[in-house]
């Protein structure tokens, strides 16, 4: 252990950061697993997953891609330079991706219900959509009654689009108040660190640019 912690203490800050990464990586390892096929041994115990399956099923999901996420960054992580800019709309998609992840494991079976139902929502009304304006517009339908199919197929998406009303900070703030403190602490710095910047790379702002 001595060696071990030697070792750490001996690596540069980049390399400090990639390495608590990898062990994050480790124990989302061993979170998936769980998930997925309900027990696994831990340091001589026995841990079981008794989370109902829509609520697992949906968590299990984000958490996936999350670390998918991880592991490009972490590729991308011995680039210098512009190349890094790349990184903060990952980095934010793995960070919100755990959060969702949290707030469906903390919150009622309704909401993994619901996510999971916005997950054919989406995909139907990616070709059912107009964007632009004016003599812009396009209209995109592959429904020939858009309204119609909406009522029928989605009702519980015909006034509001989204999987979840509540904003990221209310989804960390659920966290908290109905599964761990520490968890929405640490969500809350993970958000707050990542959140403006990529902001302002995604939507190519000229502050994000430099």
């Amino acid at each position: 252990m001595s060696t071990q912690s030697e070792t750490f203490k001996d690596l540069d800050f980049h390399d400090k950061l990639r390495s608590l990464a990898l062990l994050q990586q480790e124990l989302l390892k061993k979170a998936l697993h769980l998930s997925s096929h309900g027990s696994l041994q831990h340091e001589g115990r026995t841990i079981a997953c008794k989370m109902p399956e829509k609520k697992r099923k949906a968590s299990t999901i984000l958490a996936m891609t999350a670390g998918q996420s991880l592991t490009t960054l972490l590729e991308f992580s011995s680039k210098k330079g512009i190349p890094i800019r790349d990184c903060y709309p990952i980095a934010r998609s793995a960070v919100e991706s755990f959060i969702n992840a949290s707030f469906i494991v903390s919150a009622p079976e309704d909401v993994a219900e619901r996510a999971i139902h916005h997950v054919q929502f989406g995909a139907w009304r990616l070709s059912n959509r107009k964007f632009g304006i004016g003599a812009y517009e396009i209209d995109v339908a592959s429904s020939p009654d858009k309204s119609k199919e909406l009522e029928e197929r989605f009702p519980e998406f015909t006034k509001d689009g989204s999987w979840t009303k509540l904003s990221v900070p209310d989804r960390i703030h659920k966290v908290g108040t109905l599964n761990s403190n520490k968890a929405a602490a640490r969500l809350t710095a993970a958000y707050g660190l990542i959140y403006y910047l990529s902001s302002e790379v995604i939507h190519g702002s000229l502050f994000g640019a430099s």
